[in-house]
């Protein structure tokens, strides 16, 4: 079974207060998050903070980045074999892009997109396989995800730019809401 993991553990520390919360098209970018991964997955996680939507999986160890994220989401979810992820602040990332990773993950390891050649993590898919090398990578306090996607250890399909291209402007799509400015940027 493929889940979805909503990531909200983060600190918020460049946007002043708890960026999950604030709205955007009359919603919370946390709901936003969860009602995209919903519309291509059978069951959502939130991973990181507790919004009071979908199931919870709290971080193993806090503050630790995304690969704390899928790490807590793997030793939680037993049932999951893989999981898509979307951070709750993408708000433009397309539907239609997730339903891709989703169906382009097949016998892969991890499906990631790459724009202007920068991965874009954390819109992507990973399976359980990688759960040994998330947890060596944390013990290590090596925790840049290029880190997990560039192990040989693993098939990782890259979805590269110009099959981006398909579903909008990667550039916009991918904008990361980081300071209160980037609401009003998007």
């Amino acid at each position: 079974m493929i889940c979805g993991a909503v990531l909200t553990g983060g600190r918020s520390s460049r946007f002043g207060r708890d960026k999950c919360r604030e709205t955007f098209k009359g919603k919370k970018l946390v709901e936003i998050a969860f009602e995209k991964l919903s519309a291509v997955v059978d069951e959502v996680y939130v991973v990181g903070k507790d919004y009071g939507i979908g199931k919870h999986v709290e971080d193993v160890f806090e503050y630790l980045g995304p690969l704390n994220a899928l790490y807590s989401f793997f030793t939680k979810v037993s049932e999951a074999r893989g999981v898509m992820v979307l951070p709750c602040d993408m708000p433009l990332v397309p539907v239609e892009l997730l339903k891709f990773v989703r169906d382009v993950s097949g016998d892969y390891d991890i499906v990631v997109p790459q724009n202007k050649g920068f991965f874009e993590p954390l819109v992507g898919y990973y399976r359980r396989t990688t759960l040994t090398r998330i947890k060596y990578l944390i013990d290590q306090q090596n925790l840049a995800m290029k880190n997990l996607i560039l192990s040989p250890d693993f098939r990782v399909r890259i979805i590269n730019e110009s099959e981006l291209k398909k579903f909008g402007n990667p550039s916009r799509f991918f904008l990361n809401i980081n300071y209160p400015e980037d609401m009003e940027r998007i």
